[in-house]
C-alpha cells in the first residue's frame, strides 16, 4: 500500500488544472437537455401558430358568409401547412338570447336567432423530451 506524503495531498487540492474539466462535466449535460427542451418548445409553438393561422382562414371564410360547415372544415385543412394528424371540428350553433335554438325558427321575441360558428383544430405534438401534448386552437364568431 502506497502512502502519500502530506504535502502531496495538499498540492493536489490546491492545483486548479482540473477544475474546468469537472465544471464542464457537470454543466454540459444541463446545457444539452436545455437545448433539446428549447427545440421541443419551439416546435410546439410553430405547430400551434400554423393551427391558429388555419383556424383564422376558416373564420375569414365564415365572415365571407360561407355558412357550410363542411366547406369551412375543408378550407381549414387546405390552409394547414401539414394537415397530417390535424383534427378539425366546425359547429354551427344558433341562440335566442342565452339559450340554444334551432336556426330555422324565429325566436319568441320575434327576432332571428343569432348564428355562431365554432371552429377548433387539434393535433398531437410529440417532443423529444417533453413527451406528447395535445395542441388546440379554436375560435367562435357570430355571423348573424
Amino acid at each position: 500500500m502506497a502512502v502519500f506524503p502530506r504535502n502531496t495531498f495538499r498540492r493536489l487540492l490546491a492545483d486548479p488544472s482540473g477544475v474546468s474539466v469537472v465544471e464542464f462535466a457537470i454543466g454540459a449535460p444541463l446545457l444539452i437537455v436545455s437545448l433539446i427542451l428549447m427545440v421541443d418548445v419551439a416546435g410546439a409553438i410553430a405547430t400551434r401558430m400554423d393551427m391558429d393561422r388555419s383556424v383564422r382562414a376558416g373564420a375569414q371564410a365564415a365572415m365571407s358568409l360561407i355558412n357550410d360547415t363542411a366547406i369551412i372544415r375543408d378550407l381549414v385543412l387546405e390552409s394547414a401547412g401539414d394537415a397530417t394528424g390535424l383534427t378539425v371540428d366546425v359547429a354551427l350553433n344558433c341562440q335566442c338570447g342565452a339559450t340554444l335554438a334551432v336556426c330555422t325558427v324565429t325566436c319568441a321575441s320575434g327576432d332571428e336567432a343569432s348564428v355562431f360558428i365554432d371552429i377548433s383544430a387539434s393535433r398531437t405534438f410529440s417532443g423529444m423530451l417533453a413527451g406528447e401534448r395535445e395542441l388546440v386552437s379554436s375560435t367562435s364568431l357570430q355571423v348573424r
